[in-house]
């Protein structure tokens, strides 16, 4: 990338996804797909037909989950702390880390709470 040249660069750049990753908007419906494929596996069984998805595509898509959550516990996120130092886990993720509680208002005449009954 160090010899390219900046006009060449910058005609990559703006390329990228107009021609090389050309990208695509697909009109999804709404619905909850895993609850579908079930759906249409058990008519398909009652109507003596294949199903829609066949148990090799099933099982190919268990494998590709597998393998992305195979990969998220493998990798390790690197946090701004001590000159890179890796995160141990995705649980020490920022995400995960416990919020700072929010400051409560001072009221200069505290409320006072009603008893029950």
């Amino acid at each position: 990338l160090q010899d390219v040249t900046v006009e060449r660069r910058q005609h990559l750049q703006s390329e990228l996804f107009a021609s090389i990753l050309a990208s695509e908007e697909l009109e999804v419906v709404p619905g909850n797909a895993i609850l579908d494929e079930q759906h249409d596996f058990v008519i398909s069984i009652r109507a003596k037909r294949a199903p829609m998805v066949t148990g090799e595509a099933g099982l190919a898509a268990l494998e590709v989950a597998e393998r992305v959550l195979s990969a998220m516990r493998i990798s390790t996120w690197h946090a701004p702390r001590k000159a890179g130092t890796p995160v141990a886990s995705p649980s020490e993720a920022p995400a995960a880390l416990p919020m700072t509680p929010t400051p409560q208002p001072i009221h200069p005449h505290p409320r006072k709470r009603r008893r029950a009954g």
